[in-house]
């Protein structure tokens, strides 16, 4: 599923190679200076060329941003997105996409078997290419579903600490010790391969699926994992996900709930009852910076707050619809 690029392929006059790597700089948004200064290129060339991108599909004019500005916007598309995720290396035979499944199935029960890693994997599938019967593959897609693994009465925040300083690794901050034991075995499953596409299963249940999607169970429930994948919406509200019942559980493995059971001030024991709450717009930004998925995935967000804020939050600066849809789905 992810997009393979060669060398010698150009976009709108660019290497792709090199306005693969531009969009990841941009952090999904930018000015048409900032194009300009990156490669180089005078006002016209800048320009032209962004007009370009946007009439390929790459980038859309964000009239927002730019609204105050003298200076044009632009925002990455989904087209602009895949691209951002696209590879360049060779593509490989199904013979060593089934090598690599078959050590992938069994790191997945290791990690099971054995306590000294501190979440298990509940849930994993493989999905696209690989399942097409394609005689060569860009990757392998695979999904799983972690589950952390806590003492009775221990909390999240001291198993993660303790693990982090067990592992004797330098994490660069705080963030990164409570997520280790995630990123552990992550990082154990994925084992430095590039041909081995690995995602989290929040983003798997909620990432678009094409006409003829297809995918395997290694781990878990069918019927479990087909309903989370077939559910019906709660809501009609186009701000909410057509998948939110789906998405309910899987969305508090996502990191911004880790990030929230770990961190947000009403878990702590010197938070008073009256000090100010969270705005809508600061759980947007802390959602965007946390995991990209928020940038590419709008509705995401959304159904957090519904799922976790909306009685602790305070909705003031919420557009409307989004405060009227929380209101009603939490009375």
């Amino acid at each position: 599923m992810t997009m393979l690029i060669s060398p010698e392929l150009k976009i709108a006059g660019v290497k792709a190679l090199v306005l693969r790597d531009l969009l990841r700089k941009s952090e999904g948004s930018f000015r048409r200076d900032w194009l300009q200064a990156k490669l180089g290129l005078n006002k016209k060339k800048a320009t032209d060329l962004a007009d370009s991108l946007v009439t390929e599909g790459y980038l859309q004019c964000d009239q927002v941003a730019g609204k105050n500005s003298e200076i044009p916007w632009y925002t990455v598309t989904s087209q602009g997105k895949q691209l951002m995720m696209a590879k360049a290396s060779k593509r490989i035979d199904l013979t060593k996409a089934e090598l690599l499944l078959r050590d992938f199935i069994e790191r997945v029960h290791h990690v099971n078997s054995d306590d000294s890693y501190r979440c298990s994997v509940t849930k994993a599938v493989v999905f696209g290419s690989f399942l097409k019967g394609t005689a060569h593959i860009a990757d392998l897609d695979l999904a799983v579903d972690l589950e952390d693994r806590l003492d009775p009465g221990q909390e999240l925040s001291d198993m993660c600490f303790a693990h982090a300083d067990r592992s004797g690794r330098h994490f660069p901050n705080i963030t990164a010790q409570l997520y280790w034991p995630h990123t552990e075995v992550l990082l154990f499953l994925k084992a430095r391969n590039r041909y081995i596409h690995l995602q989290p299963w929040y983003a798997f249940i909620g990432m678009r699926k094409e006409a003829g999607f297809i995918y395997k169970v290694l781990l878990g429930d069918k019927a479990s994992i087909q309903n989370e994948l077939e559910a019906p919406s709660k809501s009609e509200h186009p701000a909410v996900n057509r998948r939110v019942v789906s998405l309910d559980t899987s969305l508090e493995k996502s990191f911004l709930f880790r990030h929230l059971r770990l961190f947000h001030p009403w878990r702590d024991p010197g938070f008073q009852s009256g000090s100010p709450r969270p705005t809508w717009t600061a759980i947007m930004d802390s959602a965007k910076t946390l995991d990209p998925i928020f940038t590419s995935s709008p509705e995401l967000p959304n159904r957090i707050a519904t799922l976790f804020f909306a009685k602790q939050t305070n909705l003031g600066d919420a557009p409307p619809e989004i405060s009227r849809c929380l209101l009603v789905e939490t009375e």
